[in-house]
């Protein structure tokens, strides 16, 4: 007998048998716009019902993580269903849908409760295989057992929200707490193993470890809605590594939370700024740091960037002037002298051009959308910094460039959709893309923006101007009428990246070709779209991200089609200046590429459909 579902409002199912219950991890902060939700049969062959809701914050949000609705049956059959709940993210915050899952059934008479996570955690790591599905950070079965779920007696309450994002203007996306911060120190051992701690007046653990920096970053003490754990991993050769998986990626045991951080998929949220993470293949030891000139000596000296582990705040609390935090110094290290900078150069609505140098940073009540000019004078609204001048944003939507300038396909007329910009990004990747960075300082980023120690620490998005974004393998030709880089003209010394990488071998994966996955177990084959297997025609897909593709006068030229990008990085990005571009020492170059010098190019900006 065939089973139908229904989908009710929490309150108004008398009758409810299934309660979902939908929360996400964390629960403020990440840039959900909706949640849709479906009731299918176990096999999928048939789908009885599904709700589409919008949360608050989006144009027509009415609703709030958690949601609660009610899955009743039409029959008596007593069939499982398959319940999902999918995240609509309002940017290319994730390299793969953020989902939640389960399969169960019912129990007549009794109200069940079926939570469904979307831990942004779980499309992080490796998705897992058919049949089984992210819970607690662990791939475990789709199915859940009715027996097994919780039973809500009558006039039971439900599960408390745990959310403060009640009220319709209180979207929970943007808005950022200060709350209490504690700094994180560095203690180092006999043997010269790093170890983080918060407690100044003892190393962290049991060997003999002494203070080597009594301030690293800093995180929260205590949990907050819009935060994730960090865990410290202890290994059985004694070496500590932090993550923010609860089973710390199969290397060691979960020693407890260091503090509480930003996600990494909310880019420089709440003025954090990127905790760079670093492996040594001799030793196994894995250093953590915000100081980008400590991650390149390491890397130098033989250490692999394995990226970006969350965002953390580079000092214990805010020390300037009003009590915001206000200075921003090259190496992504914040920090105040009393009341004042200790660099001059001020961001978030402060100004360093005082009578008396001496003064530092004081409020500057010009300030609305950003900086430009040496001196920090404010663009209005609706203004972008074009060389050190305000001029109208919507001249850098025309462009396609966010400072409003382009550095290939100049012909406007010839290329209203693509545009070639430089700049510089320290959030690592290109593809899969990083989103955008929320900071006042990155809305003007590029080579043009005098705002060198803000723009730093924007992703490659921020270089495209807003309603641009990084071209995807599939759209060059056709916006350049099948002419690809040979369109244009580039400066010496040049090179411009698409959102494309690939399998190897120079070879890229494009969203318009045809083959995906594994076709065969041979690593020979031709046609096998596994990572380093160096195949042609792969579908683009988050695991190939060996090697950089673009347009210029750097790189090795293609010799296969590309969608009309003509040159190739090199291994670890060897045919670029590394004074410009850094792959991080790995093979997934197209992930962990960033470029701390604004000179020698940049990205490939497409228009928006």
């Amino acid at each position: 007998m065939a089973l139908g579902c229904g989908l009710l409002r929490c309150d108004d199912a008398g009758q409810t048998q299934l309660l979902v219950w939908v929360t996400a991890a964390p629960l403020e902060g990440l840039p959900i716009a909706a949640v849709d939700v479906t009731v299918e049969s176990e096999d999928r062959e048939r789908t009885y019902d599904s709700a589409h809701f919008e949360l608050v914050g989006g144009a027509a949000g009415r609703f709030a993580l958690p949601l609660t609705l009610g899955v009743v049956p039409r029959d008596a059959s007593g069939a499982r269903v398959r319940v999902t709940a999918r995240a609509e993210l309002r940017d290319a915050a994730l390299s793969r849908p953020l989902v939640a899952s389960a399969v169960t059934g019912f129990v007549p008479g009794q109200k069940l409760l079926l939570p469904l996570v979307l831990d942004v955690r779980c499309s992080l790591g490796r998705p897992c295989p058919e049949g089984q599905v992210c819970a607690e950070q662990v791939c475990g079965p789709e199915l859940r057992q009715a027996s097994t779920l919780r039973v809500l007696g009558a006039g039971a309450p439900g599960p408390s929200t745990g959310s403060t994002c009640l009220r319709p203007r209180d979207a929970c996306l943007d808005r950022c707490d200060a709350g209490e911060r504690v700094a994180v120190a560095r203690f180092v051992d006999r043997e010269g193993r790093a170890t983080l701690g918060t407690d100044l007046s003892e190393a962290p653990c049991c060997r003999d470890a002494q203070l080597d920096a009594p301030e690293v970053f800093a995180v929260s003490p205590t949990p907050r809605p819009d935060l994730l754990p960090l865990y410290r991993c202890r290994n059985g050769a004694g070496m500590t590594h932090y993550t923010l998986h609860l089973g710390c990626e199969g290397d060691g045991v979960n020693d407890g939370v260091l503090g509480y951080v930003v996600s990494p998929v909310t880019p420089g949220r709440c003025d954090t700024v990127p905790l760079f993470r670093l492996h040594d293949p001799d030793t196994s030891e894995r250093l953590s740091t915000v100081d980008l000139r400590e991650r390149d000596r390491l890397v130098a000296g033989g250490f692999l960037f394995e990226g970006v582990t969350a965002y953390v705040w580079p000092e214990v609390g805010p020390r300037c002037a009003t009590g915001a935090q206000a200075c921003v110094l090259a190496n992504a290290v914040s920090r105040c002298e009393g009341a004042r900078c200790a660099v001059a150069r001020c961001i978030e609505g402060f100004a360093d051009c005082n009578a008396d140098p001496d003064d530092g940073c004081e409020v500057d009540t010009r300030h609305s959308a950003g900086h430009c000019g040496r001196c920090g004078a404010a663009c209005r609204e609706g203004e972008v910094c074009d060389a050190s001048q305000c001029r109208a944003a919507a001249l850098a939507e025309r462009v396609g460039c966010a400072d409003a300038t382009r550095e290939g396909f100049a012909d406007r007329s010839r290329f209203p959709e693509i545009a070639a910009c430089g700049g510089r990004w320290l959030v690592p990747g290109v593809f899969p893309p990083t989103p955008r960075v929320s900071l006042a300082a990155c809305a003007n980023a590029g080579n043009s923006s005098d705002g060198r120690a803000e723009t730093a620490h924007c992703a490659a998005a921020n270089l495209c101007a807003l309603g641009w974004h990084l071209c995807r393998g599939g759209e060059i030709a056709a916006r350049t009428q099948g002419q690809g880089c040979a369109g244009s003209s580039f400066a010496p010394e040049s090179f411009f990246a698409a959102s494309v990488s690939g399998p190897g071998c120079y070879r890229c994966a494009l969203a318009t070709n045809a083959v995906t996955g594994a076709l065969c177990t041979n690593a020979s084959c031709s046609n096998d779209c596994r990572p380093t297997v160096c195949s042609l025609a792969c579908r683009a897909e988050a695991t190939l991200t060996n090697d950089l593709f673009g347009c210029g006068t750097l790189g090795y030229s293609l010799t296969s089609e590309c969608d009309g990008l003509d040159r190739t990085a090199g291994d670890l990005c060897s045919q670029l200046p590394s004074s410009a571009w850094r792959c991080g020492g790995v093979t997934s170059e197209s992930r962990t590429v960033t470029k701390p010098d604004a000179a020698h190019g940049g990205v490939l900006c497409c228009r928006d459909p």
